[in-house]
């Protein structure tokens, strides 16, 4: 077999002859395969990247940081042995990169978390050692919702671009272009080149929904409920049988009612003509519910929800209100910071405060909590969020010392101020806010869903009117700006260029973009020198395509943080 010299055709470390040579390029994160064969052993030390150059003898062209990935002996026709290296982003498969970014709070993204695409681009390409790059493409008009716990940078990137329309493409000196997808050169058209055109059909559905998050609402919830325990005997060797009833119900109220019965003792609890065993029962029972427990008042309506709330099973309970507040707290080592927080749910309303002023907290009912700090119950409790109820470490009643009164002791006027999402009554599903894009074309097919976890719509209601505070009160305009937006991604995603193949004499220096998806360059056994380039597909048959190789590297990646977090957990358990 004819041996080609090195010199003014390929140079790579102390490489000194070359039978065959081919080097595909592809967009993406995964690096580039070279392979070459030479007929003895190379000199080249493993482990230490080095430039590779490439010369027709008319263009030149250098690939920094190429690394010896392999050398196989190959002894099927004569004895050589086959090179493989991998170019540049061999590198991107080290480091991490961790962050909180557009975190939402209250509608609105927290000052100190804000960034742009660009801004975020940034800081995982510094992260991944890259230097040159171009990001005038990547759209800077959105602010996305970004967690990022030791990932991988060059992943954290892909997933970025990928959201919002856009490909990696590495560049023949080193640097990066993220590109848009279908945005990009033809391919050239010049002397001696072969170009055959095709037409591509894609599987394009006929609508894409875009949907965000559950949506959170922070209302109201009326504790209009007091409830009471009861509790019977079950079998032999069976443990008692509890169940919540109203407290007007009560087996065991006493027959002037709960008014006039103090709130320590309920002394006349119990059915008449009972035994003294069976009334102290019956004030044990009345000591640990009466005037403790609530539950919510239904149906309910809320502002952009098409159905009414009519049971606790709809409800799911969020940690944390959508209003925040301003926290200022010292410290020896960092002295005085201030910090913007959410804040937690509260019970607020008219009630006895016995252990403040012994008198009613206020003397009229209203929801200004934030005018009159007092109607804020500052007593502890807890939620049951299974059956609906708040349970109250103390009596909360309200208390009425006019002699003419015909009840000391009244319902209070108590509401739960948290943060909800709503399941739908029919399917079971959490309600959200759901973009509706047709694609134009009309297969019969179902749509595209694309979840947007870092989208939520939130509504902070007024309890005085059940509507939105007219105040940053409802962010539905901004979130329907940015679901329109990413629908508008994803359709350019499915955008179909006509392909086209390219075919060349020598090497070309082909840029990869949003449309030429490969380039490749080989020296065949006559030792010709030719370019392949494709436009709006990948030609490679041997290499898995752009798709396969994103899932590939998001399965690896994703079982590198399974990983980590196992090792995490065996750490503090030792």
């Amino acid at each position: 077999m004819t041996v080609y010299q090195v010199a003014g055709r390929i140079s790579f470390g102390n490489v000194t002859g070359v039978q065959q040579f081919s080097m595909t390029r592809s967009r993406g994160i995964q690096p580039g395969t070279i392979q070459f064969a030479v007929p003895v052993v190379p000199q080249i030390p493993f482990g230490k990247s080095a430039p590779l150059y490439l010369s027709d003898g008319v263009r030149n062209m250098v690939f920094s940081d190429c690394l010896l990935q392999s050398v196989d002996g190959d002894y099927s026709n004569g004895q050589r042995y086959l090179v493989t290296l991998l170019d540049f982003r061999w590198k991107w498969a080290y480091g991490q990169i961790s962050g909180l970014y557009n975190v939402v709070r209250g509608g609105m993204i927290v000052p100190a978390t804000r960034k742009k695409p660009q801004d975020l681009a940034k800081l995982c390409l510094v992260a991944m050692g890259v230097t040159q790059y171009d990001l005038t493409q990547l759209p800077n008009d959105t602010y996305p919702e970004i967690t990022w716990e030791m990932e991988r940078p060059a992943s954290a990137l892909e997933s970025l671009c990928s959201n919002l329309g856009c490909t990696i493409c590495p560049q023949i000196n080193g640097s990066v272009l993220i590109a848009k997808n279908a945005k990009g050169k033809k391919l050239p058209t010049i002397q001696g080149a072969e170009l055959r055109e095709s037409l591509k059909f894609g599987q394009v559905p006929d609508d894409i929904w875009v949907s965000a998050a559950p949506t959170v609402w922070e209302v109201s919830l009326d504790l209009a409920n007091p409830y009471a325990i009861e509790r019977t005997k079950g079998g032999a060797g069976s443990n008692p049988v509890e169940s919540i009833v109203d407290y007007n119900k009560a087996s065991y109220k006493p027959a002037g009612g709960w008014g006039n019965e103090d709130p320590k003792y309920f002394s006349n609890a119990g059915k008449r003509g009972a035994t003294k065993k069976d009334r102290e029962s019956a004030s044990a029972l009345a000591q640990e519910s009466i005037w403790r427990m609530y539950g919510f008042k239904f149906p309910f309506k809320l502002p952009g929800l098409p159905f009414e709330i009519t049971n606790i099973n709809q409800l799911v309970f969020h940690d944390d209100l959508l209003a925040q507040t301003t926290v200022a707290y010292t410290s020896p080592s960092q002295g005085t910071v201030t910090e913007l927080r959410r804040q937690k749910p509260f019970v607020y309303g008219q009630f006895f405060a016995r252990k403040d002023t012994g008198k009613n907290n206020v003397e009229t009912f209203s929801h200004g909590w934030i005018e009159f700090p007092r109607l804020i119950y500052p007593g502890g409790f807890s939620m049951d969020k299974e059956r609906g109820i708040i349970i109250f470490s103390d009596a909360v009643y309200l208390y009425n010392e006019r002699p003419e009164a015909r009840a000391a002791y009244t319902e209070p006027n108590l509401f739960y101020r948290v943060a909800i999402s709503v399941k739908d009554p029919a399917t079971g599903e959490q309600f959200r806010e759901v973009y509706k894009k047709p694609t134009g074309y009309r297969n019969s097919s179902l749509p595209l869903w694309v979840k947007r976890a870092d989208l939520r719509r939130e509504i902070d209601v007024n309890p005085e009117n059940g509507k939105p505070y007219t105040d940053n009160g409802d962010n539905a305009e901004t979130i329907q700006k940015e679901l329109i937006k990413y629908a508008g991604y994803e359709l350019e995603k499915l955008q179909t260029l006509n392909p086209m193949q390219g075919n060349y004499v020598g090497f070309i220096p082909i840029e990869l973009d949003g449309c030429v998806e490969q380039v490749s360059y080989e020296i065949s056994d006559s030792g010709e020198t030719a370019t392949t380039a494709s436009y709006g597909y990948e030609f490679s048959l041997v290499l898995p395509s752009f798709e396969e190789r994103r899932r590939i590297g998001m399965l690896n990646n994703l079982i590198k943080q399974q990983d980590q977090l196992a090792n995490g957990k065996r750490d503090n358990a030792r």
